[in-house]
């Protein structure tokens, strides 16, 4: 039980520092990014095709990690045979629960700071 509770910790652990690397990430080139986007709505895309844009490629930034953790996990769960298939899943649904809600929440900011700039 004791190996459970340690593993639950380090993986709270590695989702705030993947979480907050990414949100940093994505805020620390928005500066290049902005003359990007500007350019862009001078040649006629629209704040529509932009936000779908701007949610594509954070979705594949936040999410491709996860599927590619969760594949790993999932084979090294059958391997070593230590952790119980259902604690597996309930514990990789907070996580994907919780990176969605960090996805949104990224977005969001994120949108709401090119839009300020290309309006």
């Amino acid at each position: 039980m004791i190996i459970l509770f340690i593993g639950t910790f380090i993986a709270a652990i590695f989702f705030i520092a993947t979480g907050s690397i990414l949100y940093f990430k994505m805020f620390n080139e928005i500066q290049k990014d902005k003359y990007d986007f500007m350019g862009l709505k001078k040649i006629g895309v629209t704040k529509q095709e932009l936000n779908k844009t701007i949610s594509f490629q954070s979705f594949i930034m936040f999410f491709l990690p996860v599927a590619i953790a969760t594949l790993h996990a999932i084979f090294a769960v059958k391997v070593v045979g230590m952790l119980h298939m259902i604690y597996f899943m309930f514990i990789e649904a907070i996580y994907i629960a919780l990176q969605a809600v960090f996805y949104l929440f990224s977005k969001w900011m994120y949108v709401k700071q090119i839009n300020s700039w290309i309006e």
